[in-house]
């Protein structure tokens, strides 16, 4: 006696009218009065729906726990030595008296090789299927899904009027490749069969089958809506902007001044107030790097902001050099020797320290300097402009104010 799950749902198991008498109800979860894995037949009386057991006690239908069972319609079925079997269930098959069944799959295919003397089948390999297993057809004959990762020698594909609507190109792909050698095809008409396997058998979802076109997501909206907006526009500009800034400056960034202190101080202000506008322009993407100046004796250290740099000034007197950094109203005077290095690590955005020089080190290197080491004999700050008016020009309180004057006009 074979078994063929119904495939009803919850609402369905739950109506007594589906129901007809002999039809295997198979527990799957514990219920009331009931084990998972117990199998009973339906009855019906004057009473309405009743189930039996092996035992042949009976019991009344669960029916609120449709739930916790499946419903099974039988079929006999005649079964002899050498027949092939498949399985329809997954599951451990279990004798009377065996602590460890058989453990069988969905569509596992054996060979019956004989019968046990209480009418259990015994399988290839010394397995043994109970002879109430019940979950199983003949093997010979297989579906298209079922056979997937199949593969026998010769084929035979029956495909009738009533498989039409289930046949397109994948499950032909699938059923006509099982056979190494041989593949036989029986139809019932050649053109509607033809027409079928032209079908693709891809599943549409609800928007490609109605054709609904989509509204696009937010995110793909932001981001088109960034791509035109003054944002974006406003961001290309300022990188524009900057890298010009840098281009005309390449070949005036390195200067040799001439006349007297004031003079040149004079012409750092000046140059500091052309290097405004660029420095507008830069702190939109310039980020908190500092410059730190240290002594020789490593007991001052002061730190200049790169975000407040304006420009800078670099001159060669013969006997030494010196390089003057503006930074806002503060500024940072570097005399020493072969000051060249430290002008191009400003150009490329690389100095953050410089350090006062022992004077050993600076007798030597001015000896022997292969690797071309600025020597750097004394470092100055200057915390405001005043101060630096008074200290370069060499004026006293009373002319600094009138000095400044005349450099701010």
């Amino acid at each position: 006696m074979t078994r063929r799950s119904t495939g009803w749902t919850d609402a369905q198991k739950g109506d007594v009218r589906n129901y007809q008498p002999g039809m295997v109800v198979e527990f799957h979860q514990n219920a009331k009065g009931f084990k998972r894995g117990e199998k009973t037949v339906v009855g019906r009386d004057d009473d309405g729906l009743y189930l039996q057991r092996t035992d042949g006690s009976r019991t009344r239908m669960p029916l609120d726990q449709a739930n916790r069972f499946d419903v099974y319609r039988t079929r006999e079925i005649g079964i002899a030595k050498g027949d092939r079997i498949r399985i329809t269930k997954n599951g451990e098959a279990r004798v009377e008296g065996q602590t460890k069944g058989t453990k069988v799959n969905n569509g596992d295919i054996y060979t019956v090789e004989g019968f046990t003397k209480d009418g259990d089948f015994q399988l290839e390999k010394g397995r043994v299927l109970p002879r109430d297993w019940g979950h199983m057809q003949m093997g010979y004959v297989d579906t298209s899904y079922a056979s997937q990762g199949k593969t026998t020698d010769r084929v035979f594909i029956s495909d009738g009027n009533e498989s039409l609507p289930a046949t397109n190109q994948q499950q032909w792909y699938v059923s006509a490749s099982r056979g190494r050698e041989q593949a036989k095809v029986y139809v019932d008409s050649k053109k509607e069969t033809r027409n079928a396997i032209a079908r693709t058998g891809e599943r549409l979802s609800a928007v490609e089958l109605t054709g609904t076109k989509l509204r696009e997501n937010w995110r793909a909206r932001v981001y088109k809506s960034l791509a035109n907006n003054r944002v974006s526009r406003f961001l290309k500009d300022r990188a524009e902007a900057i890298s010009d800034y840098w281009n005309k400056r390449q070949g005036a960034l390195r200067l040799c001044l001439k006349g007297s202190k004031a003079g040149r101080l004079e012409r750092i202000l000046e140059r500091g107030e052309e290097d405004k506008a660029f420095t507008k322009e830069r702190q939109h993407t310039a980020q908190a790097f500092t410059l730190h100046v240290e002594s020789k004796d490593g007991r001052r250290s002061e730190g200049f902001a790169w975000a407040h740099y304006l420009g800078y000034r670099w001159e060669d007197n013969g006997d030494s050099e010196k390089l003057i950094l503006i930074f806002g109203d503060r500024a940072v005077e570097i005399e020493g020797h072969n000051l060249g290095p430290l002008v191009d690590e400003i150009r490329e955005c690389k100095l953050n320290s410089i350090r006062e020089m022992p004077t050993a080190r600076q007798m030597l290197l001015r000896n022997a300097n292969p690797d071309g080491e600025p020597i750097i004999s004394a470092i100055r700050s200057y915390p405001d402009v005043e101060e630096m008016l008074k200290d370069i020009k060499g004026e006293d309180d009373h002319d600094k104010a009138g000095y400044a004057r005349r450099v701010q006009r």
